[in-house]
């Protein structure tokens, strides 16, 4: 068959991304009684429910956090683009929630720190760890998805598109700089893809041969 069928010059990866009931089991075994769980439970929302990069995320300031306006402010590290989101709810409730635990006496004005002296901000291996080794508490299957910030980042931009939120709005919340970029996360909207789908045309050529030759026509 490989004289009738095109063969493809790159494969182009589905970004990784996960179901609400498998966000929820992720969510459902942090442990929020504690210092840490508190912690890391901040972190998961900021990359599940408004999209933020790893690397943004352990980067953010204590003043980057504006609770009586309800936003959060700050530069994008990978592009250095200014980037302001509103404070959700239910986050706001977790980061206060973890700035009110206990947070350790330290001149260290990051948001996240390490929960041992010396303290210091977390890194982004760190994070994509946690999330990983909740995932895995969680008992989900990843299936050879992507695990780590990068993933819950996807899965927001997939649930955006799936409901039908415009393009350009899910571009600015990811805060994409290059209109090409959602061209990435088009793969989501299946509905839309079905929209452009064409009829199979009619056989021809050699594979029209084949057929009548070894099928015999049906």
């Amino acid at each position: 068959m490989s004289v009738f069928v095109p063969s493809v010059r790159c494969r182009q990866p589905v970004p990784s991304v996960y179901t609400q009931a498998e966000t929820g089991q992720l969510l459902s075994v942090i442990d929020r009684e504690t210092h840490l769980g508190k912690r890391d439970y901040a972190i998961i929302l900021l990359a599940l429910l408004l999209g933020i990069r790893s690397g943004d995320i352990v980067d953010l300031k204590i003043q980057n956090i504006d609770f009586q306006s309800d936003v959060i402010e700050f530069a994008q590290s990978k592009t250095g683009v200014p980037q302001r989101l509103e404070l959700l709810p239910e986050l706001k409730d977790a980061i206060r929630g973890y700035m009110n635990a206990r947070r350790p006496d330290t001149t260290c004005q990051h948001l996240f720190i390490t929960r041992r002296a010396p303290f210091r901000p977390l890194t982004v291996k760190a994070v994509t760890m946690k999330i990983t080794n909740y995932m895995e508490k969680a008992g989900i299957v990843t299936g050879g998805r992507k695990r780590g910030g990068h993933a819950l980042r996807s899965t927001l931009a997939g649930e955006l598109v799936s409901e039908k939120v415009p393009y350009e709005v899910v571009r600015k919340i990811l805060g994409h700089e290059d209109t090409t970029s959602m061209k990435h996360y088009v793969k989501f909207d299946i509905e839309m893809l079905r929209s452009c789908s064409v009829e199979v045309p009619p056989f021809s050529g050699l594979y029209a041969e084949y057929i009548l030759k070894y099928k015999g026509g049906n």
